[in-house]
């Protein structure tokens, strides 16, 4: 199985400069190639599409022209290639819109190399091509048994990251023959059908920080504007920026920290995991207020739903999407419609035809285990 694992670097000045410009190489071979495409198909429409090697084999004709490219890892660029038509196949089969080109303000600040028996790794370092040997911290509960691609990041604080893709061995878990249904809520993260309740995390202290810090961004761009001071020249408003990258980096790898450990525990717990396929895009609209929707957002249900996919592939366990559609209004015992709808102030109620007292959370848990083990037979 295929593990991502996210390490910070330390590299030295030059090391940096080498980072900055196989990034910057790696935008202008993806905009080059992609204009190239374009211009094709404008030229002629019914010309069959490019494959990843037909694009590979542009890239020496690109580094004679443009001397710069012969300073990156010629991997990244082959890996541009391959990404580039990759695209292009899920449009075509109409899963993503048309590929754009990459700005230099926008696009993230990143590539990807293969390991080509050139990348080597020991406690506190990591040798990459072209770089050298870059300072790292590593966990002590790190095994690296395959490296297949490593990526290197900048974050928007300024610092580097490695993503190290390994292969590594499966690792089944014991089974418990435990089942559960997971239903997903606001006060509680999740809600089981055996009556378990994981608390949503809040992050309070940083939220306030981070709206100060918000606050401040606004009150120096204003003034840097009055005074005539361009933005990048501006240290104090520069200084604020990179503190509200700061708590909002803070707050994403609080709220990731703890869903790994939710998501671990759950697998470990139960063999089979039920959990509703929720639209949550189609949650968040104009009619709900700020409060609601920022009370959706912050749950990251999607990121906890692919954490239990993943994981239940990696330690043997069985996951299943079910349908949402009615699992609060279905009686869990006698399976007849009977439930409130459209009334979320409603927390227990009593069925109607059986006379069973639910809880609409559990209830709705209930109903979703049954509709997976349907599923799964």
């Amino acid at each position: 199985m295929l593990k991502g694992i996210n390490v910070k670097i330390y590299p030295n000045q030059n090391q940096i400069e080498c980072i900055e410009q196989n990034i910057g190489n790696v935008r202008f071979v993806w905009n080059q190639m992609l204009s190239m495409w374009n211009t094709r198909y404008q030229n002629n429409p019914n010309l069959p599409m490019l494959g990843r090697y037909d694009l590979n084999s542009l890239l020496p004709t690109l580094k004679k022209e443009y001397g710069f490219l012969k300073e990156s890892e010629s991997s990244s660029l082959q890996v541009v290639c391959e990404t580039l038509h990759a695209s292009f196949v899920e449009f075509f089969k109409k899963t993503r819109r048309h590929p754009r080109l990459k700005s230099k303000k926008k696009a993230t600040p990143s590539f990807t190399m293969k390991n080509n028996k050139n990348i080597e790794l020991k406690k506190n370092a990591i040798k990459l091509p072209k770089i050298g040997w870059v300072k790292a911290r590593w966990s002590d509960n790190i095994s690296f048994d395959k490296i297949k691609r490593v990526t290197i990041t900048r974050t928007s604080l300024g610092y580097y990251k490695v993503s190290v893709l390994v292969e590594s061995e499966s690792q089944v878990l014991d089974k418990t023959e435990q089942e559960i249904g997971l239903d997903m809520g606001q006060t509680d993260l999740m809600i089981g059908s055996d009556g378990l309740r994981v608390k949503t995390q809040a992050y309070k202290k940083y939220e306030h920080k981070l709206k100060l810090w918000q606050r401040k961004v606004s009150r120096r761009m204003r003034l840097a504007k009055k005074n005539g001071t361009p933005l990048d020249e501006a240290k104090n408003y520069q200084k604020a920026k990179r503190m509200v990258a700061k708590y909002h980096d803070k707050i994403r790898n609080s709220r990731k920290d703890y869903l790994h450990k939710v998501t671990k525990q759950i697998i470990i717990d139960y063999d089979l995991i039920a959990v509703e396929d929720l639209r949550v895009r189609g949650m968040l609209n104009k009619n709900n207020s700020k409060i609601n929707n920022k009370a959706i957002a912050n749950q990251s249900w999607y990121e906890l739903r692919t954490m239990l996919e993943y994981k239940s592939d990696w330690y043997g366990k069985t996951f299943v999407k079910v349908d949402p559609k009615y699992t609060s209004q279905d009686c869990s015992y006698c399976h007849n419609r009977t439930g409130p709808k459209n009334n979320l102030s409603v927390r227990k109620w009593t069925c109607s035809h059986c006379n069973t007292n639910h809880d609409r959370d559990i209830n709705a848990g209930k109903n979703i285990l049954n509709k997976a083990l349907e599923q799964v037979g």
